[in-house]
């Protein structure tokens, strides 16, 4: 299936994405270290965030949540902000799907749609990226960030196929047991439908009927250094993530932003089978990172991966909820 096509459109630029401009343009002009750090986050306010991106061309990119689930990802260089800042720049040229349904807007003819594209686009350069952000992160380190990054998407895509639906952390059967995880269902949105369509979801996932499904790994889910056929790319299932442990959650429960709240992790000390419909809380998870002292790679719900360093159990908490406590703001 092919990349729905981008029409190139001029749109007017907003009186709060204009004013925040301001107050980024402010802060260039000083010097604020907020800009001279490469980061994705270090500039929001609360309809909009994002940083500098390339830091020998200047160049920021943010995302501003226009209405309801349209999202505008715009790239700008200083002088383009300045532009913005002082009224002579009043247009954004941007790049919207080519039938408008999804009302988001994006900076380049090939950017990924979270909304109308497949995971079958997953952005190769991403991992670039990644070795930009994380040069003393290992290669194994970035190898999951990657996988995570895909897992997110494959989220978002059963999202957008399900009326906006999550899938649930696990299936059960009519007597409560567990029969299947997530990561099975999300399959065919990582273009593995014929490993899909060998799984009796009706069965155990450890049944001999699934014997074939068990054998093999997807590639995505091979976390670096587990056991043959384990992962430990978990959701961290609580009654206030994203995951409860019974029922499911819809992407408008999400209250906290899709760009700050985490979706998938690599759990630093906890493994099970792909298949398996385990996963782990909070307080565990916390656990394991302070006996470990290492950082967090993870996914937030809008496929951005991300490692984060020196988490405690209440920032983890915050990051791991859907409520709007784990919002930040900035004054424009």
């Amino acid at each position: 299936m092919p990349r729905v096509p981008k029409t190139r459109v001029a749109v007017g630029i907003p009186d709060v994405f204009m004013a925040f401009m301001r107050h980024v343009a402010a802060l260039i002009d000083s010097g604020d270290e907020a800009t001279t750090i490469e980061s994705d986050d270090l500039l929001q306010c609360d309809c909009i965030y994002g940083g500098l991106s390339d830091c020998e061309t200047k160049r920021f990119t943010f995302r501003y949540f226009h209405a309801q689930d349209a999202i505008w990802d715009v790239d700008l260089d200083a002088f383009e902000i300045a532009g913005i800042a002082n009224g002579s720049f009043r247009q954004l040229n941007l790049w919207r799907c080519s039938d408008g349904s999804c009302g988001c807007l994006y900076p380049a003819e090939d950017s990924y749609c979270s909304h109308c594209d497949s995971i079958r686009h997953f952005d190769h350069e991403y991992a670039k990226r990644l070795r930009h952000l994380y040069p003393e992160a290992s290669l194994d380190a970035l190898a999951s960030m990657a996988n995570l990054r895909r897992i997110a998407l494959a989220i978002g895509d059963y999202v957008d196929a399900n009326d906006g639906q999550m899938p649930p952390p696990f299936t059960f059967d009519v007597s409560g047991n567990r029969l299947h995880s997530w990561r099975s269902l999300i399959l065919p949105y990582l273009d593995l439908d014929d490993l899909y369509a060998v799984i009796d979801f009706n069965q155990a996932w450890d049944t001999p009927v699934n014997r074939a499904a068990t054998a093999a790994i997807p590639g995505v889910f091979q976390s670096p250094g587990t056991a043959s056929c384990h992962t430990r790319y978990l959701a961290i299932v609580g009654q206030d993530t994203l995951w409860p442990p019974s029922g499911r959650r819809r992407l408008s429960d999400v209250t906290s932003g899709t760009s700050r709240t985490i979706a998938v992790v690599e759990a630093p000390a906890s493994e099970c089978h792909w298949m398996e419909p385990r996963d782990i809380g909070i307080d565990a998870l916390a656990g394991q990172l302070a006996s470990h002292g290492r950082s967090l790679s993870a996914a937030r719900i809008d496929g951005n991966a991300t490692a984060l360093s020196g988490i405690d159990a209440s920032s983890l908490r915050e990051l791991a909820t859907i409520s709007p406590n784990s919002r930040r703001h900035c004054q424009t």
